[in-house]
């Protein structure tokens, strides 16, 4: 076949610098006792949400997934374009890497390094800045039908795994952090899409073509959450 244009990265060393999380508040909701009597309804005061609403970016061609570095700079995929931007905190755009097939979903890890689904070629990558060699596919997977490929990850802080949606095959699996082992998790979803990892170890998965949300317990349990009408 003919052959592919080779990747071209551009790399941009940003030291990291932490920012300290902004704790959350939440006022805990008084349970209330209806008298069997009709009542009025309750009235519900407006929220007030800041007025502005600032555009940060423009121009490309399909901003898909996004991610958050250490130092507060946004990454974010651009599928239409086949490339993962970076913006910096003072509003600088920084290509990262071009000439991918349908990238989507991004992980950042520990150590600032990036992971990238790659939906048309159905691969998950890894990008290391300040190497030789900055780009390489840790783990991919057959597309045993004409669905599209991976949509998006998680990433198992507890142990390193990575936790992938396998869409277009309806699996969901368990992959060790250097992509050499895979376990499987769950079988027999539509288009499982996204995860989310809870406290207890179970996984939510968002099930987008069978309209539901499911958990893996740790246990292998699958339960249903909900089903959603379309």
């Amino acid at each position: 076949g003919p052959t592919e244009p080779p990747l071209v990265v551009f790399v941009t060393a940003v030291p990291p610098t932490a920012v300290p999380p902004t704790p959350l508040s939440a006022t805990p909701l008084s349970a209330t006792s209806v008298p069997p009597t009709p009542v009025p309804a309750p009235t519900v005061a407006p929220l007030k949400l800041p007025a502005t609403i600032a555009e940060i970016a423009q121009g490309f061609g399909s901003p898909d997934d996004l991610a958050l570095e250490s130092d507060g700079s946004i990454l974010f995929s651009d599928e239409g374009n086949g490339t993962v931007n970076r913006i910096t905190r003072d509003g600088k755009i920084i290509p990262l890497v071009n000439q991918l097939s349908v990238p989507e979903g991004i992980v950042v890890l520990p150590d600032g390094s990036l992971l990238i689904v790659e939906q048309g070629k159905n691969r998950i990558l890894r990008m290391q800045f300040n190497s030789e060699h900055p780009l390489s596919t840790i783990f991919t997977t057959e597309n045993k039908t004409r669905n599209e490929g991976v949509d998006n990850i998680a990433r198992d802080a507890a142990t390193g795994d990575l936790i992938i949606p396998d869409a277009p095959n309806g699996r969901v699996l368990r992959v060790s952090p250097d992509g050499q082992t895979t376990h499987v998790l769950a079988t027999g979803l539509t288009r499982p899409v996204s995860a989310a990892i809870e406290r207890d170890g179970s996984i939510l998965i968002a099930d987008e073509l069978g309209n539901a949300l499911k958990r893996i317990r740790p246990d292998g349990q699958v339960q249903t959450l909900g089903k959603f009408l379309t």
